[in-house]
């Protein structure tokens, strides 16, 4: 799965099997970006513009019932997807005006988990150290990663949803930022494979390439 602008000017969501074969465009939209499948690999949650300016979606792996998940809570705020929880039942997403990080606020969206298309609730997680760069569950969705500054320092922080606990993961001091966090979750993303545990994509893509 990817996004790509090859239809033209618009941008949009890209399916295709392991091998590279039966490409498939499933979304008709002006720009439609970041792409992430759910964990049982039935879904799609991604963020695009559509009429009312750019909000987190969700949509059938096959492009039906596409629809929308976030809620713009800030005027003028910019909302940007995260991430699903490794359960699947909730969606982390950001509201950011003009991509500030000293304005930039996490949103947990709650799925209903018999009724499709349904939020029960969006919580809006206060979160120190001002988030703004690619914060994501955990693996087992008990807290949200993400990079974090202080002091003019960008590190990896751990902040445990249950009692708030935050905890600082690296020690970088260097003008550079440590960014971009990911927790290791075994089971891969992947549509119709939910039993299927990763072990290396080399291996992975070296039985693809045997077909």
């Amino acid at each position: 799965m990817f996004d790509s602008d090859r239809g033209g000017k618009e941008v949009n969501i890209y399916v295709m099997d392991t091998d590279g074969e039966n490409v498939q465009q499933i979304t008709q939209l002006e720009f439609a970006s970041i792409p992430q499948w759910s964990p049982n690999g039935k879904q799609i949650a991604f963020e695009a513009s559509i009429d009312q300016g750019r909000h987190v979606y969700i949509i059938n792996a096959d492009g039906t019932n596409r629809w929308q998940v976030s809620k713009q809570t800030i005027p003028d705020a910019s909302i940007l997807f995260d991430s699903w929880s490794p359960d699947g039942q909730q969606i982390l997403y950001t509201e950011a005006i003009g991509f500030d990080v000293d304005n930039s606020f996490l949103t947990i969206a709650t799925l209903h988990p018999m009724i499709q298309q349904k939020v029960i609730k969006r919580e809006q997680v206060g979160i120190p150290r001002l988030p703004l760069n690619t914060p994501t569950f955990s693996g087992d969705g008990a807290s949200i990663l993400f990079s974090g500054k202080k002091d003019n320092h960008w590190n990896i922080y751990r902040f445990r949803l249950a009692d708030r606990k935050l905890t600082q993961l690296t020690e970088n001091v260097n003008p550079w930022a440590d960014t971009a966090p990911h927790e290791w979750n075994p089971r891969l993303s992947v549509p119709n494979q939910q039993d299927l545990l990763a072990q290396t994509w080399g291996r992975i893509k070296a039985a693809a390439m045997s077909k």
